[in-house]
């Protein structure tokens, strides 16, 4: 799910476009359709890495991505090694220590069940969902009103360490519920045909919230924010990143 800036400036030059020396280092985990590839290599592609890689070719600064494990990431970021995320959901810890980008994209938090048990769940309110057993991916954010609801309502979470995993496990009955964002859980889907036409999600979302870059509040790269979000926003206003996100756009009618 997210991004890493560690960045390698000549301190004359932090912030000026005409430098030669300014590099930026990304380290992110896989997380299909915004961030395509293998842990352990560069980025093959993806939404936020094209959205990215267009921002800071356009501010003049060279940009080196890796893809490492999520956790790997999170603990690198507070240790001081990394710089920032690049793509995540907000949370009352990460903002304790990090700053954050304007929305790059906004997604839905479906919640999704077997296709075999009948219609989706129907709820309204997060206590609608207590008697089931809903899973998450570790040590991903999935917004503020659904954490506080996991508390008061003492629902039941269980969690694995990828969007994947989880699908096969709610295949595998381990669970009644998994929350994945939609794009996410389309694009699994068209990769994988064991799920084909398996999955049902309900008609409320869990959430609808912004992904963002978030940069470390510590990090030399936090000089660069406005000129980041200028740029995002420019990209948004001309119809790039709406074009970039249908070159990536996945969709599966039959799991509806």
């Amino acid at each position: 799910m997210s991004i890493w800036l560690t960045l390698a400036w000549s301190s004359s030059a932090l912030g000026q476009s005409d430098s030669k020396s300014n590099k930026v280092i990304l380290s992110e985990d896989p997380w299909p359709p915004y961030i395509m590839g293998v842990a352990g290599h560069p980025p093959s592609g993806g939404i936020a890495v094209d959205i990215l890689q267009r921002v800071f070719d356009n501010l003049g600064v060279t940009l080196e991505m890796n893809l490492y494990p999520w956790a790997r990431s999170l603990e690198m970021v507070k240790q001081g090694r990394e710089d920032g995320h690049m793509l995540l959901v907000r949370s009352l810890e990460w903002d304790q220590y990090m700053t954050y980008s304007v929305p790059l994209v906004d997604d839905r938090f479906l919640l999704w069940t077997r296709k075999e048990d009948g219609s989706p769940i129907q709820w309204q309110q997060f206590s609608d969902l207590k008697p089931y057993k809903i899973a998450i991916t570790e040590n991903y954010s999935y917004g503020r009103e659904f954490t506080q609801a996991v508390d008061e309502h003492q629902l039941t979470i269980f969690d694995a360490v990828s969007d994947e995993l989880n699908f096969k496990l709610l295949l595998g009955k381990r669970f009644d519920a998994f929350i994945c964002l939609e794009s996410v859980a389309n694009t699994i889907f068209a990769s994988n045909p064991n799920f084909k036409a398996q999955f049902v999600a309900s008609a409320k979302p869990i959430a609808e919230l912004p992904l963002i870059m978030a940069l470390a509040k510590n990090s030399p790269a936090v000089a660069l924010l406005p000129k980041i979000n200028q740029q995002i926003m420019q990209m948004k206003a001309s119809g790039e990143i709406s074009r970039i996100i249908g070159k990536y756009q996945m969709t599966d009618d039959s799991q509806r």
